[in-house]
């Protein structure tokens, strides 16, 4: 195949990782049947077997197409620190603070510009979404621009969290801690590993790494907890909604009950309001009544007087 071609080709597939996720899938199998058509069946099975990125993965390629800055930053301040660490553990290094502070920092812009990518997205940065972009982003840090670092941009899962040993493959073979970054010896790779395993590291006091190694698996200890109370927060966090909902829809109901018996009050007071105006109705109609009576009982007594003188 032509240079040319290739190249094309390359290029559709960066595209691809810039679309919005839900567009990933018919655009990916758009792509393999146009580059099928062109005679480039290798291109095309590539781009065929393309998984669909997990959000979490797709909201940091969006770091590298939207803010490429900002995860250059990251990168270098990742890259910064891995020398700091490597210089350190040699005994002519720095202390770590400065460079740890800057990675940190990088690493929390980034999580909160992806955040605001996922919010724009319509994708919902839940607590599991965050902490997996959160961790993809660690890992991108601690590869930085060494020979084994994850292709930018173009992510298809999540990163899982680098422990002992990403860790300790910085950390020099030698005494003179001359060995380069970007030593294939000094790196875990993401994904299995196609030569010859790396040597385990050396174990006993005689491991320069020794007091890094011990505070490294103390570091992972407590991310295994972090996580477990996590996970456990979002139980409460759960239960905590369920409750608020059932309150919501209890006040409901004494709200429905409340503007019964407010319409039942109105009705009886109505109701009693047309009986007292009744009864007194009633009350003067007897008073007429009674009236009349006796103005009738006066006429009939001077009427017998009338009679009584003239006999």
């Amino acid at each position: 195949m032509e240079d040319g071609p290739d190249l094309q080709a390359e290029n559709d597939i960066a595209a691809l990782f810039r679309l919005p996720l839900e567009a990933f899938t018919q655009a990916r199998n758009d792509l393999a049947t146009a580059l099928r058509k062109q005679g480039l069946a290798e291109a095309a099975a590539r781009v065929k077997a393309l998984p669909k990125p997990p959000v979490s993965a797709w909201a940091v390629n969006q770091l590298h197409w939207q803010r490429t800055a900002l995860l250059d930053r990251l990168i270098a301040a990742g890259d910064r620190f891995r020398h700091a660490q490597t210089a350190r553990l040699s005994g002519v290094g720095p202390d770590l603070r400065a460079s740890f502070d800057e990675r940190r920092d990088a690493l929390a812009l980034a999580v909160s510009t992806a955040t605001g990518i996922l919010k724009a997205s319509g994708h919902p940065p839940t607590p599991d979404v965050l902490r997996r972009v959160t961790t993809t982003l660690e890992a991108v840090a601690t590869f930085g621009t060494t020979a084994f670092a994850p292709p930018r941009g173009r992510l298809i899962a999540d990163l899982g969290p680098q422990g002992f040993e990403a860790i300790s493959a910085l950390i020099p073979r030698g005494s003179s801690g001359n060995q380069r970054d970007d030593a294939p010896s000094e790196v875990v790779p993401f994904g299995p590993r196609t030569g010859p395993a790396t040597p385990a590291p050396v174990k006993g006091p005689t491991f320069p790494g020794a007091a890094v190694v011990k505070g490294v698996r103390e570091a992972e200890r407590n991310l295994a907890k972090a996580q477990t109370a996590l996970k456990r927060a979002e139980v409460v966090m759960k239960a905590a909604a369920a409750r608020s909902r059932a309150a919501v829809r209890a006040r409901a109901a004494v709200g429905r009950v409340k503007a019964t018996v407010d319409r039942r009050h109105a009705a009886a007071s109505g109701k009693a309001d047309a009986a007292v105006a009744l009864a007194h109705a009633k009350a003067r109609a007897a008073e007429d009544a009674a009236d009349a009576l006796l103005a009738a009982e006066r006429g009939l007594r001077l009427a017998r007087e009338r009679a009584a003188g003239q006999t």
